[in-house]
């Protein structure tokens, strides 16, 4: 076989293997018309990489240059049928997963908080006891409920006849006494629905005020999932004038993200809504449910359907249910973050909240700028590539922090007391780096609103909490200031403290102290030591490096007890 023959050959494979590729990057775009093509395009592709492959092997031989060839066109098949079998396979695999019961309460137990009668409950123990499962209710259409045992006196607001029993469009449901426990019992219409929600309830199942699985049945698409006590909350707004119909009606209403907020864009079914809504819930509920969305989003886990009709409410405390809308990302990925965000947004309007979200902690940070000019020019000076997560990045200025950064001790895992920096950069740097707690004195008010939305900034993009602690002060050398603290940092002005105001307060703090970062207003070395580093070498601390800033006459100094 001629090499112009083998190269064309080689071609025509590239050719075949191209919709993968093609498919493969379509699926990490961020546009949303490509997502939906994804899929799609993924599936051609397979096709044609297959096709290839067989083609090739057993009508072309092995020669070498068709079997390197084969190589990307392996590889991207191997992909493609890996996200094709992951969920498949994943609910297969949860279905085999014996689940704790721990914290369930037992049968019997719940049966009785349910108000069931003496006879009742021995019937349906005697039920459990001989291995079957006893259907309790069954819910309709509208979450109302057809109790199947006689009488439910915690149900007697939701109980209804057969006669108005309306069946559930999609997924059925039913109160069931199974495996030793109460259960709710969902027999899904797709299994792409309970491949969504047995992923998400699974990497959930550390998350308080959510249901956890009981029993999967892949074959038969059912779960079992822990009951939990609760009204439903749209079924409570509608009994208390917010009807069905004005709900759907407020989701389907609901602008942009974001723009609703223009008080020109503000309805009347709105208004309506959250003025039934603070009528029913406490103050306070509101709050949880969204720190219960917060636990979800940390976890990896959109909710894909924020609505009225899936929170519970039980002694005034919210729980989440319905989550076979839902979907698990990694905790930082960009789809994650962009769902979240427009779940916050939505929570928003619905429930009057005021979740924080990406673009509202750039807007707080553009209006403190505006305030004090001085304070926008924070990112400049610790910029060169300094960024939240992986992917936002602000690519000019000095990048002061990348130098300061390999000066630092360690951070991972400490306490950390800083007694004033103009610049949030490196206290939030710092905390991302690990540090187990950050406590600041600042006694500038805006300077603390700008360090507390860069903090906002951080753990909204990285997904994750920061322990971090403003005290409106300055450092007054006071004994219980830095107490516990294993490094002391300074990084500016020290919020207006001299050298000699530090070197008063410091001896109060060294006790129990490690490593000091500081920044020491004395001219550049070789001048000689200032009063501040010979206390620090007369209190036993070495000073590991002395730094000199190309952009300030100031020394950068790191001490270390020992």
């Amino acid at each position: 076989m001629t090499l112009g023959r083998r190269l064309r050959r080689f071609a025509v494979m590239v050719a075949q293997a191209t919709p993968v590729i093609i498919g493969h990057w379509m699926a990490i775009a961020r546009w949303r018309l490509l997502r939906s093509l994804a899929g799609v395009t993924r599936k051609i592709g397979a096709v044609a990489a297959f096709m290839s492959l067989v083609v090739i092997t057993v009508m072309l031989g092995r020669e070498w240059l068709e079997v390197l060839a084969l190589v990307p066109v392996l590889v991207l098949t191997g992909v493609t049928a890996t996200a094709f079998l992951q969920r498949p396979i994943g609910l297969f695999l949860l279905s085999f997963r014996k689940w704790p019961f721990d914290g369930i309460a037992p049968a019997r137990e719940t049966l009785q908080l349910l108000g069931l009668g003496r006879e009742q409950l021995a019937r349906i123990s005697a039920e459990l006891a001989a291995g079957r499962e006893v259907t309790l209710a069954s819910f309709d259409q509208e979450n109302r409920l057809l109790s199947l045992v006689g009488p439910i006196p915690y149900f007697k607001n939701d109980l209804i006849t057969q006669d108005e029993f309306i069946p559930r469009y999609r997924h059925r449901l039913d109160v069931v006494a199974a495996f030793g426990v109460v259960t709710i019992r969902k027999a899904y219409q797709t299994r792409m629905s309970m491949e969504n929600e047995a992923h998400a309830m699974a990497a959930l199942a550390h998350v308080p005020g959510v249901p956890r699985i009981v029993h999967l049945d892949w074959r038969g698409k059912v779960m079992y999932q822990s009951y939990l006590y609760g009204e439903n909350l749209g079924r409570l707004m509608a009994a208390n004038g917010a009807t069905d119909e004005l709900q759907h009606d407020l989701l389907a209403e609901r602008p942009h993200r974001g723009r609703w907020m223009n008080p020109k864009a503000q309805s009347s079914v709105r208004r309506d809504a959250i003025e039934v809504l603070r009528t029913v819930i406490p103050e306070r509920c509101v709050e949880e449910i969204g720190e219960l969305m917060v636990r979800i989003h940390r976890a990896g886990v959109s909710l894909g359907d924020v609505k009225y009709g899936n929170v519970l409410l039980h002694d005034g405390h919210p729980v989440l249910c319905d989550f076979d809308w839902s979907r698990v990302f990694g905790p930082q990925s960009l789809v994650l973050l962009d769902r979240r965000d427009d779940e916050r947004d939505l929570f928003n309007f619905l429930f009057g909240g005021s979740m924080p979200t990406i673009a509202s902690a750039k807007r707080e940070l553009e209006q403190l700028a505006i305030e004090r000019p001085a304070l926008g020019a924070a990112t400049v000076l610790f910029g060169a590539g300094y960024r939240f997560g992986s992917r936002w990045s602000q690519d000019a200025g000095t990048g002061r922090w990348w130098r300061v950064r390999p000066h630092l001790p360690p951070i991972s895992g400490r306490l950390i007391v800083d007694l004033g920096s103009h610049f949030p950069i490196p206290l939030i740097e710092m905390l991302r780096m690990g540090a187990r707690r950050l406590t600041t004195y600042q006694s500038d008010p805006i300077t603390q609103r700008f360090l507390a939305a860069y903090h906002q900034l951080a753990e909204l993009i990285d997904n994750r909490k920061y322990d971090l602690r403003i005290v409106p002060q300055r450092p007054t050398g006071a004994g219980e200031i830095g107490r516990g603290a294993d490094v002391i940092t300074a990084f500016g002005a020290f919020d207006g403290a001299s050298a000699e105001m530090l070197a008063k307060i410091l001896p109060d703090m060294w006790v129990g102290v490690q490593d000091i970062v500081l920044h020491d207003d004395v001219p550049r070395p070789p001048a000689g030591d200032s009063t501040l580093v010979r206390q620090l070498k007369a209190s036993g601390f070495t000073i590991e490096r002395s730094v000199v800033a190309r952009d300030s006459d100031r020394t950068f100094l790191l001490a270390t007890r020992g």
